[in-house]
This record gives C-alpha cells, structure tokens and sequence, in this order.
C-alpha cells in the first residue's frame, strides 16, 4: 500500500468515501423510486384483476336467454362494494393470501382506508338504447344470417310489388277521376231540372189565352155604366128619355114605363143595354115627377100601390144596381190583374230557372275542367304501368267526355229566354197600372150618354179609344204574347246529355247484384271488427301500468318514448253507396308507401334493421304464437308476463296490452286492404264484373259520369271483404297469399307481417329507439332484472399508500431535520373496463 500509495497514505480513503457519499444516495432514490413503479405495476394490476373479477360475475339469465351480457350485481352496492375492495386489497398486499411475515414489496403498500371506489358507468346500462341496440346487432351477427335467410329475408325478394308503386299511383289516380267525375251528377241534374223548368215556363207563357184581357176591357162597360147612373142619380146630369118618347108624358106612358125591368141581378154578369136603357128612361121619369107637382099628384091619386111603391123606389134600386156593377166591375179587375200575376210569375220563372240552369251549368264546366286534370293524371298513370309492362284493364265506360261548345250553345239558348223574359217583364209593369189608370177617369156628359146611344160594347171602345193614352193602351195587342223565346230542350247539349238524366236512387236494375256485393263487404267486415273486439276484450290482457315502477323505472320511460295512440289504422270504409266506399278506400292505398320504401333500404344493404327486426320478432310472442313455441335462444315463450302480445306491445306501446293487438290487427287489415285494391284493379275477371254493373246502372239513370265510381265502387267492396277475410284467417294462424288470386304465389302468416311492420317502425330513428326500449321493457318484465343497473362498464378508483426507505432520510442529511416527510406516498388509481 505504501509503494501503491507513497507519501499519499490516506487519500484514497479519503476519496472513496466523498464519491461514495452521493452514489449511496443516489443508489438509495433509484431503489425507492423502482419500489414507486413497482407499486403502481401491482397496482394496476390489482386493479384489473378486481374489474375483471367483478364483470366475470355476468347476469346468467339475460346472457342465456336473451343474448345480453351484464354484470349481475350492481357494483356500488354496499356487499358488492365491500367483496371488490377485499379483492383488490388482497391483490396488492402478498402476505394477506400466504399469512407470511414479509417485509416484502407488497407490504409496503396499504390501501387508504376511504380509497376505495367501484361503479358501473350510468351510461353503459342495458337500459341505455345504444348499448342495448348494439348487444342486440352483436347476438344477431352470428345468428341473424342463418335464421333469415329462410325466413322474412327471405320470403321478402319474392315478393309481387316489382310494379307496386305505379299500380299505386294508377289506383289513386283513377280513384281522385272517378270521385270528381261522379261531382259531376249534382250540377248536371241541377241543370236539367233548371232546363226543363225554364222550358215548361216558356211554354206556358208562350201559350197563356191572353182572353182575360178581352174580358176585362169589355166588363169595364159595367163601371162606365154605374159612373154615367151615378151622375143621373145625383142629377148633375139630366137623364135622356128614349128617342120614341112622346112629347107629352101621360100616364099610360108612365105606366109602360114603370112595367120596365130594371133591378139589375148581381149574378149577371153579362150587360144588358135594354135595361140600362130602362134605368135611365126611369131616372128620367123620376126627375120630371120631382120637377112637376102635377105628374107627382097624377101619380099618387091613379097608380096602384104597387106602382106607387116602384116609383118611389126607383133611385134606392139603381143605387143597388150601381153597387152590383161595380162589383162586377171590380172582380174583373180582381180577374185581370191575377192573370197578369200569373203572367209575371211565369216570366220570373223563366229568369230564375235560367239562371239556375246556366249557373249549374257553369258548375259543370268548372268540374268538367277539373275531371279532365284528373283524368290526363289518370292517363298518364296508366301509360306509365303499360310501359312497365302490366296488363291494364279498362272498359270504355271509363273514358268521359263533355263537349264544351255544345254546352255553351245550351248557355246562350237559356240567356236568350232570359232576356226576353225580362224584356216581357218591362211590358208587364205596363199592363199592371191599366186598371188604376182606368178606374181614375172620369165620365162627362157626351160619355153617359154613350152606353144609352151606342150600347155597351160600342160606347166601350169609344171610351178605351178616346182614352188610350191615359189608360196605357190597348190590351188587345200581339206583344202580350211574350215575345221570341227558344226552346233549350232543341239544343244539342240537352239532347245528348241531359235528357236521358236520372237520379241514381231510382235505379234498381241492378239493385241486386250490387246489394250483395255490399252485404258481403259489410259482413266480412264485421266479422273482421268482432275478431278485432273479441282480441280488446280478452281475459289474458294485461294493463302494464299497474305493474310496479312501470314505466318510469323501465326503459320506455326512462327514454320517454312516445305510445302510439291510435296506430297507422285504417279509416272505417263505408260502403253503403258507391262514392263513400271509393272515398273511404282511396286513403287506405298509401298504407303501402312505408313498407316499400322500407323494403327499398333493405334491399340496399342496410341489414341493421333487419337483424334487429328478427331479435325483437324472435325473442317475443304475438297474438299467433303458440304454447309450445320457443324463442332463438330456446326461451318458452308462453311463459313470459306479457302473453300473446309482446311484438304488439313493442310496436304500439300502450300499458294495456288488449290495445296493442287491436292497432296491430287494425294495421293488418290496412295493410290487406292496400295490396287487395289493387290487385282487384288489375284482374280481369272482378274488372269484367264491375263493368257489367256499371253499364247497367249508367245506362239506366243515363249518367256515364258515374260509370268510373260505380265500377270502382264495385272494385272496392270486393277488396274491402277480400281484405276483412283474410285478416281474420291470418289472425286465426292460417297462412294467406299475399297477392290473391294465386294459389302457389307467396304466402304470408300473421308473424312475417308484424316482421313488416316492425322493418317499417326501424325505418327512422325515432322508430329504431322506440322499438328498442320496448323490447328491453319485455326483457325487464320477463326476466326481473333493471335494466338500469345492468352495467356493461366498471369503473374503479383506488387511493393506494406505498413507503420508501431512503427517501425521508435525505432531508436530514441535507440539514433539514424538521421535514414532515415520513416516506409514504400516495398512488391515485383510476381505471375502467368493458364486456
């Protein structure tokens, strides 16, 4: 060492020991902070090792049954909890599982004593509809192909509808052709009753006796005649004695005189000259008698009683006779002014009629124009099916026309009536003041004496003659007869259209055959509603909502989807006349647009929803599921809480189960309506039919616009008990064609349409949640289990203590001995696993 060292004895010492200083201290932090990695190594895999633990406790049940995997216990539950926390304390800590008294790495490492922490992960529960729709898609991955491609996929590229949507539209659109043909019926019927009506008026006014006028300017003598007896009378005129009177007034001639008639009968009512002759030679007689005392006292001392008493009462019996022939007078004014009434109410008539006529008539241009839309739509439908390739069968009956110029040539004949009706009506209002105007004209003296010189005709027209002006003519003039009307029942448009127009419910030709047809609708149908009540009414419904915690605590409610309250059912079809059934049906043709459309997607490769549709239609029961019946995973069906109605639950939602089935029944029904209309519009035999009737009835009530609606009316009842009949078989477990008429075509049962419509539901989001939550609403019902504490993802947090051993020593060495580090340190796990 000497000779090594020489005169440098202790240096080396000296040296080693301030290099070894510091790599001990160096050598001591890398051991202590290896023992940190080490740690949080056995930490982690504590960890894992705890979590795998935990999701190896899966719920059995749900996985076996339903295909679901899920931890079985709720992880944050105070027994759950408190295993796990023991697990992963025995996994990080040796001597807890050998009972060694090691001061091994394990044994510096303590669980705090509030460290601990395990939870599912809230959205990672089944009852979350993204995570149960993709356990759904991942159990169906393996078994979706295998048991689809014999079954709905299957079936699905056979079916007939390579052309249903343009037998769709043909459909529709010769439904919308017919309803606006057949509003046709009102405004033309209309017409024709206008038509007519206007020509019976025509007639009648053009052959009306215009007698009465005659009659009553010749009564009009009965009024000149009290107005002249008036004046002789009242004596402001002196009354005439006739021309053969004596010069001298004796008594023989007042006595010839007074045995004169003159008490004029008010029954008659024809004037007698000779005694308004009689009545004035009396008056004059009896204004010299009042004028001469000699002939008063003559008269008194050599006439009888007899002839006393007729002479005093001369005046009181003209004025009786005055009286009567003003009523006379008047009840032919009475007469004449009732048949010029007459007259105007037949010119009104006329006009009203007329107008009436012209505005139906313009109703039916107005509907014509939009029958031809509908029918270019209609054309062009059927033109688009034949390039498709499909048989179309149609009749002629089916193509209406209405000639536009024909019906304006009618429209013109009625306002020329019109018009010389109101023209008549003007020369009317003359003829109504002529008995006023005549009856305010007095009568002078050369007038009185007209009646006793010319007689009573004659002074008549001398009278009117001399008066003509005043009184508003003559009342014997041709213009009375009403002028130059036309007759519309000539023209073309009446003629070929209107004429032969009857109203439909007269017809009863063929009664019979349509009776039956409707009678047989009416009766499948209720049959087809009596099944549908009797599935409402059963004893095995349910109503869910008594159920504990529904639906709040079931998926449905905790999604809040929304119930179908009354489902995409059909309107009820009435068949009781042809309109209202093609009305009512027309609507039901869409029920098809969904189901293509969806149909569409699936053939394009979307195959989710598919697989979901074979999970929910597989796993649950319908109304044809029976007792031996099994799901994919070999679950007895009957056995679950819902019997008989659990795809229907799924599909439509409502608590009470009984519901459910009816919307689905219903929708059923829909459905075979839609396909059944048009496959009747497209088979000949029914179409060969439904011409016969409509010829028939067309022919009979002589509206070939109604042709269309009677033959789809036809048409349409058929479906309707094609439809109700094979709902009720299908409902009853049979198998029924999808398209009828084809004994080896395809064929479908009860379940594949709820598979249809569940495709159709799956279709949109909303559809694809609701359905999803229902069906692990049936999988809670069935199995017991919340879905919302059925975890798929743990979660774990651990506060964890490990101690080092050279660590707190370095403060001290460093001069700072009142350090509070005691060597612990904290390792803050946190992690999270999945299925």
């Amino acid at each position: 060492m000497q000779l090594f060292c020489g005169k440098q004895r202790g240096s080396i010492c000296v040296l080693l020991t301030l290099i070894l200083v510091p790599v001990l201290m160096f050598s001591g932090i890398i051991v202590d902070a290896s023992r940190l990695f080490a740690s949080k190594t056995v930490v982690s895999g504590a960890g894992d090792l705890t979590m795998n633990a935990a999701l190896a406790q899966y719920d059995k049940k749900l996985k076996d049954t339903y295909g679901l995997t899920a931890m079985a216990k709720t992880p944050d539950s105070p027994d759950e909890q408190q295993k796990l926390e023991q697990m992963f304390k025995e996994s990080i800590n040796a001597k807890n599982l050998t009972d060694e008294s090691s001061d091994g790495l394990s044994s510096l490492i303590q669980l705090e004593e509030t460290g601990f922490e395990a939870k599912g992960v809230t959205s990672s529960s089944l009852a979350e509809n993204d995570v149960f729709r993709q356990q759904v898609m991942e159990y169906m991955k393996f078994r979706g192909p295998v048991y689809m491609a014999d079954d709905i996929v299957g079936k699905i590229k056979k079916l007939p509808f390579n052309n249903v949507k343009k037998q769709q539209k043909y459909v529709k659109a010769k439904s919308e052709y017919a309803l606006k043909a057949s509003e046709l019926s009102e405004p033309i019927q209309e017409a024709k009753e206008a038509v007519e009506a206007q020509t019976g008026a025509v007639d009648q006014l053009s052959n009306t006796d215009t007698g009465f006028a005659e009659e009553y300017q010749k009564k009009t003598v009965f009024r000149l005649a009290a107005k002249s007896l008036q004046k002789y009378l009242n004596e402001e005129i002196d009354a005439p004695f006739p021309e053969e009177a004596p010069d001298q007034l004796t008594y023989d001639v007042i006595e010839e005189y007074l045995n004169y008639p003159f008490s004029w009968d008010s029954g008659n009512t024809t004037f007698d000259d000779q005694m308004y002759k009689n009545m004035v030679t009396l008056l004059a007689v009896y204004q010299v008698a009042e004028a001469d005392s000699e002939v008063r006292a003559e008269i008194s001392e050599r006439f009888t009683s007899e002839e006393i008493q007729t002479f005093n009462s001369i005046k009181s019996v003209i004025n009786g006779n005055i009286s009567s022939m003003n009523k006379i007078y008047s009840d032919a004014a009475k007469t004449y002014q009732a048949c010029i009434k007459a007259l105007e109410k037949k010119a009104d008539e006329i006009i009203d009629n007329g107008k009436k006529a012209n505005s139906a008539l313009d109703d039916v241009l107005k509907c014509w124009r939009k029958v031809a839309s509908k029918k270019e739509a209609y054309n062009k439908a059927k033109e688009d099916l034949i390039a498709a390739g499909e048989t179309v069968e149609e009749s002629a009956g089916e193509d209406i026309e209405i000639n536009e110029t024909d019906l304006k040539e009618l429209k013109e004949t009625i306002q020329n009536n019109i018009d010389t009706a109101k023209a008549f009506k003007e020369m009317i209002k003359k003829f109504k003041k002529v008995t006023g105007n005549f009856e305010k004209l007095s009568v002078d003296e050369e007038e009185a004496s007209y009646i006793r010189s010319m007689g009573g005709t004659a002074a008549t027209e001398t009278f009117w003659a001399q008066h003509e002006e005043e009184i508003g003519g003559s009342l014997l003039n041709e213009q009375f007869r009403g002028g130059s009307f036309y007759n519309p029942e000539d023209t073309t448009f009446y003629q070929t259209t209107l004429s032969g127009v009857k109203n439909e419910d007269s017809d009863t030709t063929q009664e019979d055959t349509r009776a039956q047809n409707r009678e047989a609708a009416k009766e499948a149908s209720g049959n087809y509603t009596q099944t549908k009540d009797s599935l409402n009414n059963s004893g095995k419904e349910q109503n869910l909502s008594e159920k504990e915690g529904y639906p709040s605590k079931y998926p449905s409610g905790i999604a809040k989807t929304s119930a179908s309250a009354t489902g995409n059912i059909p309107a009820e079809v009435n068949v009781s006349e042809d309109k209202k059934t093609v009305e009512s049906s027309q609507n039901n043709i869409g029920f098809l647009k969904k189901i293509l459309t969806c149909l569409d997607n699936l053939s394009g490769g979307i195959m989710e929803q598919a697989y979901l549709m074979e999970y929910t239609t597989e796993m649950f029961n319908c109304i044809t599921t029976k007792d031996e019946d099994t799901s994919l995973s070999n679950d007895k069906l009957s056995e679950h809480v819902i019997w008989n109605g659990e795809i229907e639950y799924i599909l439509y939602g409502n608590a009470f189960t009984g519901k459910n089935k009816t919307l689905a029944v219903a929708q059923l029904y829909g459905t075979r309506l839609a396909i059944d209309s048009l496959y009747v519009f497209m088979d000949s035999t029914l179409n060969a039919e439904a011409d016969t009737v409509a010829t028939v009835v067309c022919g009979a009530t002589g509206q070939p616009w109604l042709y269309p609606v009677v033959k789809y009316g036809y048409l349409f009842c058929n479906a309707l008990r094609m439809a109700a009949t094979e709902t009720v078989a299908l409902v009853n477990g049979e198998e029924s064609a999808v398209w009828p008429g084809k004994a080896d075509g395809l064929k479908f049962t009860y379940k594949d349409y709820m598979k249809l419509f569940v495709l159709v539901k799956l279709a949109d989001e909303n559809g694809k949640k609701d359905l999803s939550v229902r069906a692990a609403d049936c999988i809670q019902l069935n199995t017991g289990s919340t879905l919302s504490q059925k975890y798929t993802m743990l979660t774990l947090n651990a506060k964890v203590q490990t101690s080092t051993t050279f660590l707190p020593k370095v403060p001290e060495f460093l001069g700072k001995g009142k350090s509070t580090d005691d060597g612990r340190r904290i390792i803050d796990y946190k992690s999270v696993l999945a299925y």
